[in-house]
């Protein structure tokens, strides 16, 4: 009964911190910035007070003070059963507990909106963070092994407590350092969640994004984040959920890694990092270290946090709306298809390889002669394509345009694999003779032209408003037939009157 009690009181406490930290939340990123100089100056006060009681005071608990002697005795491992370790303690169990206290790395990202020069303070600031964090820690570890003797580090939790010339200085320092850690997690998570639901990426997700009108905060997010943090508070224990906590921060982390080391191998020119040590060797490094980590704390949980990730990610694959904010696919894509373009050479093309490519020369989008030229193709490349005429260049550059991106949505919704191509001429025959010798790209070039079956010859524009006009089938036939000569002058379609139609192509 008094063990539940207990436990009860713990919860109690720490929801009523958690309420206190939602409402410096809720006023906004200003309060936070002011609260949190105040908790760091507080934190870094009782540390100093306490490891100075340690090294040259003598604290109470310590028959000696600081010896240098029991710093030897307590430096190689002792692991013994624990209640935290759920058994017997082993570097693979501690380092699972322990980890969750440096995952503030992140908290300069998630809160990259607020920050005035987040290009170089996210830099500088996280890597102070960690190697300020990392020097405390580690003065801390060499305090405690060269003051204490091993059975009371492992029995005695309230040794630091203890051991400070005041125990209240000790107990303000942990108070304050948890609130802090509470406070960043909170405005940083709500932050990455309004983002991601103002993103639309996942559905029915959009009133997640709602902010104030001043400052745009993120109160929704907040409510939300406070509600699985308190959630959390209900297990009692930090120690069972913190193996859990750990797995998913190194998948985090990993993620991370793995979309900058995307980014940095597809060389998106937008992605100029000025860390000047930054490369997409140290990128892959982390990937494949968070991986490691994640399998050493706990296979099992390791394999559930990757098939849930999987999960989502084949989940937004198929569900996820067209976005405009860029995606690193096309990226790679573009870039891996112009690796391979400069290497297809034509030089290498042997006539047992040889297959068709084809150009169709077409104006009105007839669907048997479309289909019937996809199937042509046979695995080469396929050009649909179109002129538009007229003597001013820079007036039709919209025409043609527009008439491209006409091209490219019939592609797609008839799922063609097929590219539009669109050129500009004054006459039939020279925006005909254009798109035949500019289609394709490096080695990739049609080396078939088709043109609508003759029906007539006579010749018809249809004229645009901007000044410029396209062609029928009829005209397309009948430029194709006046580039077989070598004379540039024009020519009536008249003179085709007797040809035979074989000759036409």
């Amino acid at each position: 009964m008094e063990h539940a009690w207990g436990g009860f009181f713990l919860t109690f406490c720490s929801s009523c911190a958690l309420l206190l930290v939602l409402i410096v939340a809720l006023i906004g990123a200003n309060l936070f910035t002011k609260i949190n100089v105040i908790l760091f100056m507080m934190q870094f006060g009782a540390i100093f007070v306490a490891l100075f009681t340690i090294f040259f005071g003598s604290p109470k608990n310590s028959e000696n003070g600081w010896q240098s002697s029991l710093l030897r005795e307590n430096w190689s491992p002792g692991y013994k059963r624990n209640d935290a370790c759920q058994g017997e303690c082993s570097f693979q169990k501690v380092f699972a507990i322990i980890f969750p206290a440096v995952t503030g790395v992140m908290e300069g990202a998630n809160l990259s909106g607020d920050l005035k020069n987040p290009g170089k303070d996210i830099g500088r600031g996280t890597l102070m963070a960690v190697v300020g964090a990392f020097l405390i820690y580690i003065v801390l570890i060499i305090a405690f092994a060269g003051a204490f003797q091993r059975e009371e580090l492992i029995t005695n939790e309230a040794i630091f407590q203890e051991a400070c010339v005041n125990e209240y200085v000790v107990v303000v320092g942990i108070l304050v350092s948890t609130s802090s850690s509470a406070l960043g997690a909170i405005f940083g998570g709500s932050r990455v969640l309004q983002a991601l639901a103002r993103d639309e990426i996942f559905p029915r997700t959009k009133w997640l994004g709602r902010g104030t009108v001043k400052g745009d905060e993120p109160w929704v997010a907040v409510l939300v984040t406070w509600g699985i943090s308190q959630a959390c508070m209900f297990i009692g224990g930090l120690d069972v959920i913190a193996p859990i906590i750990s797995t998913f921060f190194c998948l985090s982390y990993a993620c991370c890694n793995l979309a900058c080391l995307l980014v940095s191998i597809s060389g998106t020119p937008n992605f100029r990092p000025r860390f000047k040590y930054f490369s997409w060797h140290t990128c892959l490094f982390g990937l494949i270290l968070n991986i490691f980590v994640m399998f050493f704390l706990n296979v099992y949980y390791a394999t559930a946090s990757l098939v849930i990730m999987l999960g989502i990610f084949v989940y937004l694959l198929y569900t996820a709306p067209q976005t405009t904010w860029g995606d690193v696919r096309q990226a790679l894509i573009y870039h891996q298809v112009r690796k391979y373009l400069l290497r297809l050479d034509t030089r290498l093309q042997h006539g047992k390889t040889w297959r068709p490519s084809v150009l169709l020369l077409i104006d009105q989008l007839n669907g048997p002669l479309v289909e019937f030229c996809s199937h042509l193709k046979k695995g080469g490349l396929y050009v649909i394509g179109n002129v538009v005429l007229g003597a001013r260049f820079d007036r039709l550059t919209n025409t043609a345009s527009r008439m491209k991106k006409a091209l490219g949505d019939y592609i797609y919704t008839e799922n063609l694999k097929a590219f539009p191509a669109v050129a500009v001429g004054s006459t039939a025959r020279t925006a005909y003779q254009n798109l035949m010798v500019m289609s394709g790209l490096g080695a990739m070039t049609p080396n078939t032209v088709v043109v609508p079956y003759i029906e007539g010859l006579h010749l018809k524009q249809q004229h645009h408003p901007d000044g410029g006009s396209a062609p029928t089938p009829t005209t397309a036939a009948s430029s194709a037939r006046s580039s077989h000569h070598t004379d540039t002058k024009a020519e009536s379609p008249d003179r085709y009157s007797n040809r035979s139609k074989s000759q036409f192509f």
